[in-house]
């Protein structure tokens, strides 16, 4: 489905995605183990891995597309 929407040009950020995925999906599921911590709870890794991105994306936009 990713692949589908990025297009074959843009299969570069495909590892990216995917690893994002499995971060988010890895730290949810500790969730399941009683007396464990979900680490995606804290607004501290919220906020990073999405400032990270965006500001990733952004720098990114402007350097390919000028």
């Amino acid at each position: 489905m990713v692949r589908e929407q990025i297009g074959n040009a843009n299969e570069f950020i495909l590892p990216f995605i995917y690893t994002l995925f499995f971060f988010i999906l890895i730290c949810n599921l500790t969730g399941n183990v009683p007396y464990s911590y979900t680490v995606t709870t804290s607004i501290i890794v919220t906020l990073g891995l999405s400032f990270t991105i965006f500001i990733g994306v952004t720098f990114l936009g402007l350097y390919i597309h000028k």
